[in-house]
């Protein structure tokens, strides 16, 4: 059983997108917010299925699994799920290599067929009484960033992407799969070995490969967590006239002294923060995106369901369609109630 804070039976959570069962629900939240493409690139990596017509239904098929089998273990009243459109317009402003690298990883043809599965998605998913958030010009991550930050709520953020990991200081939970653990304001310091809400300044530190974001050179996690640990967030390391102070300086070797002494050294530092602390470069489209999440009403349309599994020939689904789609109709009802 996954439990709060410690690891679950399943080495490998959603290895196979349906490998939760029913059974006790260990928690309760009031919303469920999932970082769509995390979730949509998870299942186009690890999956590989086409329908009889040859076409490519791996991610669509492994959110939906991964969406029913959260909702299996866990008591929502609302579930909502943001997504990528474009990119975001000013963190490629601020810094033009920002995830440069990315179609790099991957052959062309891999993300043609996330992206039209991602838009076949988003059409269907309003079906399963799901609410949906994307603005061009603006991640997922920095939309649910938003959210977290206004929302007066119990929420549970479902993400791999170790930056959502910061909406912990907001006071929301995250299921990160790739640890199989349920990350709170109770356990992140035993798990990480720091306070919630210094992790983005630790991670402006060592910078985000994934990301393309250059941290400081020869800055790892060790070194980071030390300085973290002693000294607190990084603008603590420095004193008069933004000079980093000798204490800082005797915990690092001679590589690191020169480069906290470097002149660009707070400029590297304020860039990160700005690219990685979520909705930092998008707080002026905060009203519009809480306006737009509160103003949604989908409608659960069990018919429209059926005719989209039929479709995509998910048999699997079909085979036990009704305690197939409960979950969702359960998390429909209760929003109306």
């Amino acid at each position: 059983m996954l439990n709060r804070g410690t690891r679950g039976s399943n080495p490998t959570p959603y290895a196979n997108f349906d490998c939760l069962i029913f059974g006790e629900v260990l928690m309760a939240y009031d919303i469920l917010i999932i970082d769509g493409n995390s979730v949509a690139h998870r299942a186009g990596a690890v999956l590989q299925l086409t329908n009889n017509r040859g076409e490519p239904t791996s991610v669509v098929f492994g959110v939906l699994s991964m969406i029913r089998s959260i909702l299996g273990r866990f008591e929502f009243s609302d579930i909502l799920i943001c997504w990528d459109l474009k990119g975001s317009i000013l963190k490629k402003s601020v810094y033009p290599e920002y995830k440069g690298h990315r179609k790099k990883d991957m052959p062309q043809e891999y993300y043609v067929n996330v992206i039209k599965q991602i838009e076949d998605l988003v059409v269907i998913l309003p079906a399963f009484g799901i609410k949906q958030l994307r603005r061009i010009g603006i991640e997922a991550d920095d939309i649910i960033g938003i959210l977290c930050e206004n929302i007066k709520q119990k929420v549970l953020v479902l993400s791999s992407d170790q930056d959502l990991l910061q909406v912990i200081s907001l006071g929301a939970d995250v299921y990160y799969p790739p640890k199989d653990i349920i990350l709170t304001g109770d356990n992140f310091e035993e798990t990480y070995g720091m306070r919630p809400k210094d992790w983005i300044f630790y991670r402006n530190v060592i910078g985000d490969a994934s990301d393309n974001i250059k941290g400081l050179p020869g800055f790892g996690e060790v070194t980071g967590k030390k300085l973290i640990s002693k000294f607190g967030p990084w603008p603590n390391w420095f004193g008069a006239e933004n000079k980093i102070k000798l204490e800082v300086l005797c915990e690092v070797n001679k590589t690191q002294k020169t480069v906290l002494q470097s002149e660009d050294v707070l400029e590297v530092l304020t860039r990160n923060y700005s690219l990685m602390t979520l909705g930092f470069l998008d707080t002026d489209s905060s009203v519009e995106i809480m306006a737009e999440y509160n103003d949604q009403k989908p409608v659960f349309d069990e018919m429209k369901i059926r005719g989209y599994f039929l479709e995509k020939q998910f048999d699997s689904f079909l085979n036990r369609f009704h305690s197939w789609i409960h979950p969702f109709r359960r998390v429909y009802l209760r929003k109306k109630d």
